[in-house]
């Protein structure tokens, strides 16, 4: 979610499983250092080193860099405001989620079971693949 892309994508899920056990993930150079840091970390291939597997378990990525200044207890208790919290839940329901699946077109009456394909253009997750 940091980095705003998959770390690794493939046309089937076995390749996907391959990449992820043995590729190493390309950053572009203009990545947050303290991020990049963290990312590689939670995510090295090597048990033995990754990071919250270690000896003091969740502790050594709560002391990680990205994280410094960041009130943990405060979250806990809290006592933290979230960046955004929408005002109207059933109105952000009703907009946002009926956006997001407006290009699915429903079958006609009396077409049960028939569903058209996903229109290429406003499907954002068909050119990952």
């Amino acid at each position: 979610m940091i980095y705003g892309k998959p770390p690794f994508m493939a046309n089937d899920p076995y390749s996907l499983f391959e990449k992820s056990l043995y590729q190493k993930m390309k950053f572009s150079c203009d990545f947050d250092s303290a991020s990049k840091s963290l990312i590689k970390k939670l995510t090295n291939h090597d048990l033995s080193e990754r990071l919250g597997s270690l000896k003091d378990g969740v502790n050594d990525i709560k002391n990680h860099r990205y994280f410094k200044g960041f009130d943990f207890n405060s979250l806990l208790m809290r006592k933290i405001d979230v960046p955004y919290k929408p005002s109207d839940k059933t109105a952000f329901i009703e907009t946002k989620m009926s956006e997001k699946f407006s290009y699915l077109d429903l079958p006609e009456h009396g077409q049960k079971d028939v569903y058209p394909a996903i229109k290429e253009l406003k499907d954002p997750f068909l050119s990952m693949f």
